[in-house]
């Protein structure tokens, strides 16, 4: 319970090739998962489009799972530095931090392309943060959408955290439901230094996809 914040990278398949790729690897997943889970299928409906959710977290037994995962990441080009390259054993832990999903959406009526959607960020109750997400992108509406964060803005975000981290100008943790302290300690420290991170990170794969990429901030409470 508490501030949940998730930063997404979602890429719109446009190349021929790579959407057949996208495409083989998503029934593969699919007929994978019906093996396993005896006939029950991993698309789901959600608000008039087919989604698969694709789990790369390392405590789930299916070895499958976190291959698919991981031949995701490396053929679509969407690996960040919060996905280290797959461990070479099983039991070794993959991840820093908990960007362990993708999400495969079947062309639908309002976009005729595939498109994946990669976890590349989170933050735990890192409510400085959110706070300038909810002023700077969400109009002040703190609402728990889903919401586009432009290239400027995610420039804007590092630089802002920078100046707070520098002493020139606090960014100030705001209040909410098991939002977390509200003090000037190492947790907070720690969590504007991973969002210059995170930033860094989008940044960098705006720059590699341009053309087909939109990066997306979500938040629960």
């Amino acid at each position: 319970m508490g501030l949940d914040m998730y930063l997404y990278a979602d890429r719109v398949i446009k190349d021929e090739s790579k959407s057949r790729l996208v495409e083989d690897i998503a029934n593969r997943y699919d007929e994978l998962y019906r093996d396993t889970y005896k006939d029950a299928s991993p698309w789901e409906e959600y608000r008039g489009k087919q989604e698969m959710y694709v789990s790369g977290w390392f405590h789930d037994d299916r070895q499958w799972k976190r291959d698919i995962f991981h031949e995701l990441l490396d053929a679509l080009c969407m690996r960040t530095c919060m996905h280290p390259q797959k461990p070479k054993y099983a039991d070794q832990l993959p991840y820093p931090s908990d960007c362990n999903s993708i999400i495969i959406i079947k062309p639908w009526k309002y976009c005729k392309h595939w498109t994946v959607s990669v976890n590349i960020g989170y933050w735990r109750k890192a409510s400085a943060v959110h706070g300038w997400f909810v002023e700077r992108v969400q109009d002040g509406e703190d609402d728990c959408g889903d919401y586009c964060v432009s290239l400027e803005q995610l420039y804007e975000l590092r630089n802002r955290v920078q100046m707070s981290l520098d002493g020139e100008r606090k960014l100030e943790p705001v209040d909410g439901f098991f939002f977390g302290n509200k003090d000037d300690d190492e947790w907070y420290r720690m969590y504007m230094n991973h969002t210059i991170t995170l930033a860094n990170s989008a940044i960098d794969m705006y720059y590699r996809q341009h053309d087909e990429l939109s990066i997306h901030y979500r938040s629960s409470w």
